[in-house]
């Protein structure tokens, strides 16, 4: 029994199906087997029937009346292994504790914008990454961000201000190990933990670097307390021998 004669497909494929069809019904009547070859086509030139079935005719018919269950699971299926990998099926992501890299909040803007295409292609399981298209972003990407090429900060002017492009990135890095379940790898906090504890510090942290690193002439910056004043001492004896001198 074979019914494929409403499928579209390409001649060299129906003839090598014939072939397959024929073989497996001499293997049923050769040893009493009974078979049926079940083959869904699912090329996009595929026109009314997708179904093509042969074998003994008691299975094939079997197999037949029960068609429409077996193809809505696997349809179910197809979808299934199309949408976005799962944590047990990706690959480790990479280690960042360990060389050649380094903690997550260690990575400079070149090491980010790397490691960025590489961490979409390798949990996508893709060769490229595909920017910009909305049906091929990972579901750990950030919903706030677009999903667009690294290399170029794309955000508007107005949010720029808001948060550096390395910390973007960064982010977004860690929503991926995050996602997998992998954050001890990124060697770092979380962007939002980081951003917290920058905050409670910089009060502390501004007034000292206000302080050290205040200018005592141009183009120069003292971090010594002690050679600054020592300088502030000597710029005044100058202008004292300048003033003597012009007297």
């Amino acid at each position: 029994m074979a019914n494929f004669s409403c499928i579209d497909m390409k001649k060299r494929d129906a003839e090598s199906l014939v072939k397959l069809s024929k073989a497996v019904e001499k293997f049923s009547k050769t040893t009493g087997f009974e078979i049926s070859l079940l083959v869904f086509y699912t090329g996009k030139a595929s026109k009314g029937k997708t179904t093509y079935i042969a074998g003994s005719d008691a299975l094939s018919s079997s197999v037949e009346v029960s068609l429409p269950t077996i193809s809505s699971a696997f349809n179910q299926r197809m979808v299934t292994s199309d949408s976005q990998p799962t944590p047990s099926t990706v690959q480790p992501l990479p280690d960042l504790r360990s060389q050649p890299y380094r903690p997550l909040h260690q990575l400079n803007i070149h090491s980010l914008r790397s490691l960025v295409p590489f961490l979409v292609c390798s949990t996508s399981k893709r060769s490229q990454p595909r920017w910009g298209k909305l049906d091929q972003t990972p579901s750990w990407w950030p919903s706030d961000l677009e999903f667009a090429n690294p290399k170029i900060d794309f955000r508007p002017e107005d949010r720029r201000g808001e948060e550096t492009w390395a910390a973007c990135l960064r982010r977004v890095v860690y929503e991926c190990y995050r996602f997998y379940e992998q954050e001890p790898l990124t060697g770092s906090p979380s962007p939002s933990e980081s951003m917290d504890s920058e905050t409670r510090e910089s009060p502390h942290s501004s007034n000292q670097e206000e302080s050290l690193l205040e200018p005592v002439c141009q183009d120069t910056f003292i971090v010594n307390t002690t050679l600054r004043r020592r300088v502030q001492e000597l710029m005044k004896c100058q202008k004292v021998l300048q003033t003597t001198q012009k007297s």
